[in-house]
């Protein structure tokens, strides 16, 4: 469905990129959460 829009090599750069910011926003989130729990 995605093909017919965008090219599959933009699609996969989106992925791509979309799934570093999700693991970065998570690595964010669990630091925050042990320097909390430090304190």
């Amino acid at each position: 469905m995605y093909n017919l829009i965008f090219p599959s090599s933009f699609f996969n750069k989106l992925k791509f990129s979309l799934s570093i910011d999700v693991r970065l926003k998570i690595q964010f989130v669990f630091l925050a959460a042990v320097v909390e729990s430090e304190r």
